[in-house]
């Protein structure tokens, strides 16, 4: 969040392009309220809120938090994150790296572990890799922050626990098996999808299909669904400049018939990044610019 200036300041480097953009910070701070957080600890938070003491203009940061506390003024109930799946890992692998690399886990060789742990780390990474990244979506990262939330194949319908969280497991109707385990894997067989699997699962739980690669996520509501989408690709950080928007970066995306025959009831909430949703029978086509996101209500 800071413009370092000092050249001794071992973040010198990152010179006018230092810090975070506040499309981030809207994205960051929407996606945790909308899935559930419900408390907040800024760092150097009172500091970057106002642009100085003296008069207390909002900073861009501040104006950014504004809006946020806005949105949860107005809607202090967006409903319950809707994650059917659960992703079971192994109940020893306390920490699952994803961008090590593939031959080493914690920095040492994969080789060094027993083989079947190995060889769960490996299906692990794959399986998250595939559910979670935008690696297997055809887009191309543009700009500063596209690495922290990534646009995807799959909506953000998953949790990720381990084989030793039976008690939570009733929550689930659904659980990718990552553990290595055959007794695990016999034991829950009935409920157990393999990744390839999962969209035909989706198709028949969701209320719309989403195309086009953005994020994706999901409340249940008491009169229906609350979504939010995201483009997370595009936004270029420079605090001496502001946020720059890739305009290549916008996307297009199809909102097709899921559960809900009649997606062309979705109406706009909220969103920041003049997201523009347009309705037609049978679908609604919603563009995304660089750092977008919407609320949509269904």
């Amino acid at each position: 969040c800071f413009h370092i200036k000092k050249e001794d300041s071992p973040y010198a480097a990152e010179g006018d392009n230092g810090g975070s953009s506040r499309s981030l910070q809207s994205r960051a701070w929407t996606m945790s309220y909308f899935q559930g957080a419900s408390f907040m600890g800024e760092e150097y938070g009172l500091c970057n809120t106002f642009d100085n003491y003296r008069d207390g203009p909002l900073s861009a940061y501040g104006r950014v938090k504004k809006d946020f506390l806005d949105l949860t003024d107005e809607y202090p109930d967006l409903g319950e994150p809707f994650t059917p799946f659960a992703v079971v890992l192994p109940k020893n692998m306390d920490i699952l790296t994803i961008g090590e690399g593939e031959e080493t886990y914690l920095q040492y060789p994969l080789s060094m572990y027993e083989p079947s742990f190995a060889t769960a780390v490996t299906k692990a990474r794959r399986t998250l890799e595939t559910l979670l990244s935008d690696k297997d979506s055809g887009s191309v990262r543009m700009g500063s922050d596209p690495h922290v939330f990534q646009n995807g194949l799959y909506p953000d319908v998953f949790d990720i626990i381990h084989a030793d969280s039976a008690p939570a497991f009733d929550r689930y109707p659904y659980l990718i098996d990552c553990t290595g385990d055959a007794a695990f894997a016999g034991k829950y067989a009935d409920r157990i999808v393999p990744v390839e699997g999962v969209r035909t699962v989706l198709d028949g739980l969701l209320p719309v299909k989403v195309t086009g690669g953005p994020e994706v996520a999901c409340n249940r509501t008491a009169d229906g669904w609350r979504l939010l989408l995201m483009n997370n690709n595009g936004v270029d950080r420079t605090p001496k400049d502001g946020d720059v928007l890739l305009p290549e970066a916008t996307l297009t995306a199809e909102i097709l018939p899921g559960t809900v025959k009649d997606p062309e009831r979705l109406h706009r909430l909220a969103g920041a990044g003049n997201c523009v949703l347009s309705a037609d029978a049978g679908h609604v086509t919603l563009t995304m610019p660089a750092g977008s996101w919407i609320l949509l209500a269904l």
